[in-house]
């Protein structure tokens, strides 16, 4: 399989061993892997597991914090009912004291010899008064003190998510380039793999398996050369397994006859179209001959009526190539292809339809 530039392990590992890796599970070369496969896939599961500690400390770094800022909270919620609970017992200091002032203050000024009407009156005045006055300042001394504990609140609680803020963006960054890097470093791998393998097989080409093609072309063993280099394939470079394949492959068709075959079908095709009219002669003549279809080689050629007829590839191909015009190559292979119909024909007829 091509490297295809894989960004993370898991789509390397689906790709490659046709299931879902499994967090935790071994990661051992798979059979028939290659080298430089699994050179890559161990620089991608390196940057996969550091992905995941970096996962962890995120997920802890967010509990961590949710954590303190839960416990902020809950101090801050106290501290505001502490407040609440300091401003009720003093209005209720406040309110009994006024209370007992109210009950006591006209026999206390009776007993001072201030006794009258106007005198009780004007007291009263002055207690309701500074009963009042406690009031408001407890209550403006309350708003004063829960508005500086919300303050600092505010303030700590963004202090806190600035931190929780920059320790995931930094552990997010560490993320992103452990990945990052694995990616290049797998790229790096599998190019350095490939390297090794092509110096080795280079090796192999020019020491032992050239020399050995060599002697079977020398000796017009070209099937053998053939089953030879498909045999080596794994131990030879692209380039040098192709260059030899195409070499032994034009020689083992110039001596099968596929070479004039094909110039004669490139001929016979040129102007030619799926035979559309003329089936009826083009049926009695086959019938004739006595050969099918299904029995027929590409290249075979008739003369029905008076138009040349060809078959190839399950169909029938009308013509106007004049049979003088073509090669002498060009006949021997259309020869040879009437040759081995000819071998092949059956009793009876496929109609064409």
């Amino acid at each position: 399989m091509a490297w295809n530039n894989y960004k993370d392990f898991k789509s390397w590992y689906k790709d490659h061993y046709g299931i879902d890796y499994v967090d935790g599970a071994d990661f051992t070369k798979k059979e028939g892997m290659s080298d430089q496969e699994y050179a890559a896939g161990q620089e991608l599961f390196k940057g996969y597991r550091a992905a995941s500690s970096y996962d962890n400390l995120i997920s802890d770094s967010k509990e961590y914090y949710n954590n303190q800022g839960n416990s902020l909270l809950q101090r801050y919620s106290t501290v505001g009912a502490n407040l609440e609970e300091n401003k009720r017992i003093a209005q209720q200091n406040a309110s009994i004291t006024y209370d007992k002032l109210r009950k006591y203050l006209p026999t206390e000024l009776k007993a001072q010899g201030y006794g009258d009407h106007a005198a009780t009156e004007s007291s009263m005045l002055q207690a309701d008064s500074n009963y009042m006055n406690a009031m408001g300042n407890i209550a403006a001394e309350h708003s004063k003190v829960m508005a500086d504990v919300e303050l600092e609140k505010n303030d700590t609680m963004s202090e806190l998510e600035k931190y929780r803020r920059d320790e995931l963006t930094k552990y997010s960054d560490a993320k992103d380039k452990a990945l990052t890097d694995a990616a290049d470093d797998a790229l790096t791998a599998y190019n350095t793999k490939v390297k090794e393998i092509y110096e080795t097989n280079d090796s192999n080409y020019s020491d032992i398996i050239s020399p050995k093609l060599e002697d079977y072309k020398l000796l017009g063993e070209w099937e053998e050369a053939k089953k030879y280099l498909w045999s080596n394939r794994s131990k030879l470079n692209q380039d040098d397994f192709e260059r030899e394949r195409k070499i032994i492959q034009e020689k083992l068709d110039i001596l099968s006859g596929k070479e004039y075959f094909e110039d004669y079908k490139g001929r016979l095709f040129k102007l030619g179209e799926p035979v559309v009219g003329n089936v009826e002669a083009l049926n009695d003549k086959l019938e004739e001959t006595g050969i099918t279809n299904e029995n027929l080689v590409n290249g075979y050629t008739v003369f029905a009526g008076e138009d040349w007829f060809a078959y190839y590839d399950g169909k029938w191909y009308y013509t106007q190539d004049d049979e003088e015009e073509l090669p002498e190559e060009a006949k021997k292979a259309r020869e040879k292809a009437r040759e081995k119909a000819a071998e092949k024909a059956v009793q009876g007829m496929q109609r064409i339809s």
